[in-house]
């Protein structure tokens, strides 16, 4: 027991600092969004795979429910001039890039098997019974989005569409987790502090090296100066601030026991 609290001290600290290490190797490197999904999420995400192995499928299933939300969601983040995401690839699915794909999988990843790890004494190896329903509502979202991307593209144009997304799939669930479970609001705001130090130097290496970009044309609801760069502040509501309480909020509602 002593030996694996030891462990998960070592592999927190690791973690403290691998955001600031990461930053320097990519600056070195002068990474692209691609080689940044390697050095920022999935080293990190392979030292808690490592550690508990068994949870991997769950978390790797429950992560690729992201890849069809992300298309649907760069797309129309795209159709809105809310951001622009280059890649290194000649194509994309739809409007959607690749790094932006692998990025919605990974993301999911590294948050639910940190939270596992490190702050759920509940650990359930098998997929949620109400799994089947985020499958559905996923793939339902992906059919409607798809029925506009080919017959009506124009109506995919809608202005403060980050707000909108923000409001619909990040507040409404957490809210929703809150009043019902209560016992797990300490454990999703730990979670979450890391991953705001995490996103938040991401965010500005992002911008800085151009991974990603955020058009003047936009209509957003303020921004926010830092580092000399600026971003939305619905980037830092729904992507750095609340993203990681929304994605802990679908895992435990669909996919775990809300323990």
């Amino acid at each position: 027991m002593k030996s694996e609290v030891r462990t998960k001290k070592i592999d927190l600290i690791f973690l403290l600092v691998w955001p600031i290490i990461a930053s320097f190797v990519s600056l070195f490197l002068n990474a692209k969004l691609f080689e940044s999904l390697i050095i920022f999420y999935l080293i990190p995400s392979l030292i808690i795979s490592f550690r508990i192995r068994k949870e991997i499928i769950k978390a790797a299933g429950f992560s690729l429910l992201a890849i069809p939300m992300y298309i649907f969601t760069e797309t129309l983040g795209n159709t809105s001039s809310s951001w622009v995401i280059p890649t290194i690839f000649n194509f994309k699915v739809f409007g959607a890039s690749v790094e932006g794909m692998l990025w919605g999988f990974i993301t999911v990843y590294f948050i639910v098997m940190f939270y596992e790890y490190f702050l759920d004494k509940h650990i359930t190896e098998k997929a949620g019974i109400k799994i089947k329903y985020l499958i559905l509502l996923s793939l339902g979202l992906f059919s409607i989005f798809l029925i506009g991307f080919f017959g009506f593209h124009e109506i995919l144009r809608i202005p403060y569409y980050y707000l909108l997304i923000g409001a619909i799939f990040v507040l409404i669930p957490i809210i929703l987790e809150f009043i019902a479970y209560k016992k797990i609001i300490t454990k999703f705001f730990i979670t979450a502090s890391y991953f705001f130090y995490f996103h938040f130097v991401y965010e500005i290496l992002a911008l800085k090296l151009g991974w990603w970009y955020f058009p003047s044309s936009g209509k957003f609801i303020g921004w926010i100066s830092f580092l000399g760069v600026n971003f939305p502040i619905e980037e830092l509501l729904f992507f750095i601030m609340f993203g990681v309480l929304a994605t802990l909020s679908y895992f435990e509602f669909f996919d775990d026991d809300e323990k």
